[in-house]
């Protein structure tokens, strides 16, 4: 399901790399922890790297996280953090 969120929102070719456990803190908290799956992209213009990792929404439905690497997104945890700041900028 991650590999096709991946193909149906860039429109491109993705292969497997690695799943790379992450956990986040804030002020000595966690804030997210989970495994974050990397991606190979082929057939994006600029970028060839890809995060992805699947989280639960209210009532329980499942969506699927997806994060091009592109500066500063260069590791599985930055790419955590941008999602995060992402969600939160979105909240009313």
């Amino acid at each position: 399901m991650l590999m096709r969120a991946f193909v149906q929102t860039y429109d491109v070719e993705v292969a497997y790399v690695e799943s790379v456990p992450v956990k986040d803190t804030f002020q000595g908290q966690t804030a997210w922890e989970g495994i974050v799956d990397v991606f190979d992209l082929k057939g994006h213009p600029r970028v060839v790297r890809g995060y992805g990792w699947p989280y639960e929404i209210k009532d329980g439905d499942i969506q699927y996280a997806t994060v091009l690497a592109q500066q500063p997104i260069n590791s599985p945890l930055a790419a955590v953090r941008a999602f995060i700041r992402s969600q939160a900028s979105e909240r009313p």
